[in-house]
């Protein structure tokens, strides 16, 4: 009987989507006349993909919750298989549904979305859909995780180029994990390459019903739905896109007309951005100190010794001597390769950068390509990726003409005890944390499905923990095994003197003994006291000049104060 009230539920609840979007279909919606994406909406009505509200509107700019997305691109599938898929694997994810607060109206979408792959099938996913600490508040779809969303719907996976190079300003802050999902979308002409009018992507933004109605019209004529033919079939008949970011020839062009100006760095190649047809270059001198360059690619000669290379060459931890003008990047000779060695290889794994694997050795960090036919064995057993290994592992690497062709790794426990959080991360891929250790050094962890985490005893989602929790972290390399927490706050002292303060935002700018900005936010329940006579006073009081000692809790950007003591100038 409870399968039946469900799909009663179901049936119920598609029948309101169906009403509303009659009610607006045939008239345009209101709230859309003069949109830039009208003619998309007005698309999706006429395909009964997207409805609108029973007041006759559609609300463009409203953001779209993770939940909605994932019925939005369950509808590009035949709505027959959507339900066929539920029937028959409800009963895997009925618990789970159930434990992560998901309405039962949507779990048909939810379950044929997970069985497909259209999103990931772990828990950081799914308590993600809704608010664990609220009743039915939905979270909102953010910009890049729907992009991969799409594509995982599609099943472009073949087109996917893992040197995809955007040219959005913001690429720094899109997640690299979805870089190759964005660059295909980019390239079956789903979304725009150049971005927004300021030339950002907006990855870590809400999506809204606008951008998903122009999404879904753009990949609709290639669904499921639309061609009745599965889409596993479609892909193969995709024809083979160049991949994008591939090289740029070097032309040598000179930046300045005067070569007396120029200057030469030795060092290690530290880091490569490509932002458009920019090159960015930072490199770790000789000196220890770090620089950084910058270019029109194609104004970079590149050599590797005396021969002419391109780009593509320029690697990450290689040595090279950079020609700059200040910090114009005129060219980049990259050390000859030494003879590839032979034999085996201890460390510590320091990062998985692509194809290769840095190594903390006795002395030094080196950089390794990996065969494509390695053997990964961690603890002892074999893996077929190198996702199972995690920064911290203690290696053995055995090499053949320089490939890494066998990988033994052996996990390393540590642990952080009395630590505070002072970063909270959840993202579609992973969950991460920032902790300040007792060193006052931020470690950076994982927090995976298996992570264990307890508040004050009790087992909770990532949802329960907040910035400024002391907490002791058990670390499997940079992985949580478990966090404990009694959600007690580290509350930290600060001294300095007030720049500004801003009454209605309840913010005060002070400059620390080190000449430091730092924000401190009160409220109602922060103790503001005169230090001279001990009474309490009203911020409004409060002047540049006013020397305080705050006492509060340390979280990103600024101190949330529980008590501040004033030595007032003016008083």
């Amino acid at each position: 009987m409870k399968l039946n009230k469900r799909v009663l539920s179901l049936a119920l609840s598609s029948m309101i989507v169906i009403s509303n979007s009659m009610i607006a279909y045939g008239a345009p919606y209101s709230d859309i006349s003069n949109h830039w994406a009208k003619t998309y909406i007005e698309d999706m009505q006429q395909k009964d993909m997207i409805g609108g509200y029973p007041d006759g509107t559609f609300a463009p700019d409203k953001a779209v919750s993770r939940l909605e997305s994932i019925i939005m691109l369950s509808k590009l599938f035949d709505q027959d298989k959507v339900q066929r898929t539920y029937r028959e694997n409800i009963s895997k994810w009925e618990e789970k549904l159930k434990d992560y607060k998901i309405p039962d109206w949507s779990w048909p979408f939810i379950v044929f979305a997970l069985e497909n792959k259209i999103i990931p099938s772990n828990d950081s996913m799914l308590s993600g859909i809704m608010n664990q600490n609220r009743e039915n508040v939905q979270m909102n779809a953010l910009r890049y995780e729907v992009a991969v969303f799409m594509v995982n719907a599609m099943n472009w996976h073949s087109q996917m180029n893992r040197t995809a190079v955007l040219k959005y300003n913001d690429v720094s802050e899109i997640n690299p994990q979805a870089i190759p999902y964005i660059d295909v979308l980019i390239r079956n002409n789903v979304i725009s390459e150049t971005g927004d009018p300021q030339g950002n992507f907006g990855p870590n933004r809400a999506i809204t019903r606008a951008e998903m109605a122009v999404m879904i019209s753009n990949v609709y004529d290639k669904s499921e739905r639309a061609t009745g033919i599965p889409n596993e079939e479609i892909d193969k008949e995709v024809p083979e896109i160049p991949p994008g970011g591939g090289d740029v020839p070097s032309t040598g062009a000179p930046v300045s007309s005067n070569p007396d100006n120029y200057s030469v760095t030795d060092g290690k190649i530290d880091r490569i951005i490509y932002v458009g047809d920019k090159i960015n270059l930072t490199v770790q001198g000789k000196d220890g100190m770090i620089y950084s360059f910058s270019n029109d690619s194609q104004k970079v000669d590149v050599k590797i010794g005396t021969k002419g290379a391109v780009l593509s060459d320029i690697k990450m931890d290689k040595n090279a001597k950079i020609v700059h003008e200040g910090n114009n990047l005129i060219s980049v000779i990259l050390e000859e390769s030494q003879e590839k060695r032979d034999g085996v290889v201890t460390g510590k794994l320091k990062d998985i950068r692509g194809n290769r694997l840095i190594i903390s050795e006795e002395k030094n960090d080196n950089t390794y390509d990996i065969s494509s036919s390695v053997l990964i064995r961690r603890n002892g057993i074999r893996e077929d990726s190198l996702t199972s290994l995690r920064t911290g592992d203690s290696l053995e690497v055995e090499l053949k003409d320089g490939l890494i062709i066998s990988i033994e790794a052996n996990s390393v426990k540590s642990s952080i005890r009395k630590g505070v959080i002072k970063e909270i991360q959840v993202g579609a891929f992973e969950n991460r944390l920032i902790v300040e250790n007792s060193n006052r050094e931020d470690v950076v962890v994982i927090l995976s499905s298996e992570s264990l985490i307890r508040v004050r005893g009790e087992r909770k989602t990532i949802y329960a923990l907040k910035v400024g929790f002391e907490v002791d972290v058990y670390l499997d390399g940079d992985v949580v095994e478990e966090i404990i927490t009694f959600g007690t706050y580290r509350e930290t002292t600060i001294n300095g003197t007030i720049l500004s303060v801003d009454d209605r935002a309840r913010i005060i700018e002070m400059e620390d003994a080190l000449k430091n900005v730092v924000k401190i936010s009160y409220n109602s329940r922060t103790n503001i006291e005169d230090l001279r006579y001990g009474n309490f006073i009203d911020p409004r009081k409060l002047y540049r000049g006013d020397e305080l000692i705050v006492v509060g809790v340390k979280t990103s950007g600024q101190i949330d104060a529980t008590r501040i003591l004033v030595n007032m100038k003016w008083n």
